[in-house]
């Protein structure tokens, strides 16, 4: 009976470990698809712009009213975290105009 009580607490152990450890993203998994901004609107093509730095910054910019789909900037513990809440793609800015 302690053999089992013992193997159950260190199942119950190992579940609550791998519970707690979470898979690391990168900027690129958070970022906007850029085909999902390939539109036009009064004849003019619209798409998206993406500008990057070295301390992992990223920013993505629609031509269509220079609006600000994405931020990613790294949290303190350096994972990418996407700070805007706008749309992921095109359609839905054209939508809300």
């Amino acid at each position: 009976m302690k053999k089992l009580s013992i193997l159950a607490l260190f199942a119950a152990s190992c579940m609550m470990m791998l519970s707690a450890c979470s898979e690391k993203f990168s900027a690129e998994d958070l970022m906007l698809n850029p085909e999902q901004f390939v539109a036009s609107y009064e004849g003019k093509p619209i798409a998206l712009y993406t500008a990057t730095n070295k301390n992992g910054m990223v920013v993505q910019i629609t031509n269509y009213g220079s609006r600000v789909a994405s931020i990613i900037v790294p949290d303190k513990d350096n994972n990418p975290v996407d700070v805007i809440v706008g749309h992921d793609n095109i359609n839905s800015y054209l939508n809300t105009a």
